[in-house]
């Protein structure tokens, strides 16, 4: 299965976003870069969950 990954270096979003991801069972993975990989049919969902955490930060500054 073809694989993606990206880079969330804000460590409030990126504990969030981990948390999100595991609640809506979308399977996700920590890379030895850093780098949160998934699989890229789940694109759209974990772009969806990562603007959610982007925005729910953005909104509590």
């Amino acid at each position: 299965m073809a694989t993606d990954s990206f880079a969330m270096r804000n460590a409030e979003i990126r504990e969030d976003l981990l948390e999100q991801l595991a609640i809506h069972e979308v399977d996700h993975w920590e890379n030895e870069d850093g780098t949160i990989g998934f699989y890229v049919k789940d694109t759209k969902e974990v772009d969806r969950i990562a603007n959610e955490s982007i925005s729910v930060w953005i909104t509590s500054q």
